[in-house]
């Protein structure tokens, strides 16, 4: 193993490293006369290896993951039972080593998923078909002034309590007829302000079209509002400025 790692695949290189180049079943019945094993012929006699059969595990997608061998001591061809039972072992081989592949994704995913709406200053939550809570980041919970546990697995009526469930709940009926849908209400804060939020809601439908729950995604926007409003009070002020120059010189020009 020490001797081989890291060797290229090739056309020529042993068992393993045709049938992967090539993606077909190697059976090399002599290592000794085998023309495959020539720049490695000396390191498997060395150490007693006389016949080599190794068969591609490949993906679903043709992808080469590794090879399955089987090493005898003595010049030897297989039979058509062991021809079967190297044909399943590779299958199932390749099936285990996909299945721990996309684990290894989804875990990755998961975690950037997490990294990244864990840092973001937007409320992110969802809720499956049941309005039960099966997710929500830290601005989340904070918002609500509860922690993980007395969101995660909490039902939307007992996060946001009576009755804000009463006022948002015909919004949440048209999510469940697939229609993404954003609405505004104010928050009362602990400290006795008030706040503007702007509630994002996407439907989570099944490629049959069954609802399966919704993301939400809320918004602080009171700054943002409190300069709306800002602007406007000044865009007023300018326009009852004007008017009055206006009407002054108007005046002036009269006198004159």
């Amino acid at each position: 193993n020490c001797a081989i790692d890291g060797i290229a695949i090739g056309p020529k290189v042993g068992s393993c490293g045709s049938a992967a180049y090539c993606r077909q079943q190697v059976i090399v019945t002599d290592i000794a006369t085998d023309p495959l094993w020539t720049d490695f012929r000396a390191l498997a006699l060395r150490h007693g290896l006389r016949a080599c059969w190794s068969t591609p595990i490949l993906a679903g997608d043709g992808k080469v993951l590794g090879t399955f061998a089987l090493y005898y001591r003595e010049p030897r061809a297989p039979g058509q039972a062991e021809l079967e039972l190297i044909e399943r072992l590779t299958h199932l081989t390749s099936i285990a080593i996909e299945r721990k592949r996309t684990e290894q994704a989804l875990r990755e995913r998961e975690r950037l998923m997490r990294l990244v709406t864990e840092n973001m200053p937007a409320m992110i939550a969802y809720f499956d078909a049941e309005l039960i809570c099966r997710f929500a980041n830290t601005a989340f919970c904070e918002f609500h002034r509860l922690k993980p546990q007395g969101v995660i697995g909490k039902t939307l009526r007992e996060i946001a309590g009576e009755n804000t469930y009463r006022a948002i709940r015909p919004s949440i009926d048209l999510i469940k007829e697939g229609r993404p849908g954003m609405l505004h209400r104010q928050e009362h804060t602990a400290t006795g302000g008030i706040r503007d939020i702007e509630i994002h809601r996407v439907p989570d439908m099944s490629p049959e079209g069954a609802f399966r729950g919704y993301y939400a995604m809320l918004l602080d926007i009171t700054e943002r509002r409190q300069a709306e409003q800002a602007l406007q009070a000044a865009h007023a002020r300018l326009r009852d400025l004007t008017a009055h120059m206006h009407s002054a010189i108007e005046s002036e020009r009269a006198r004159i």
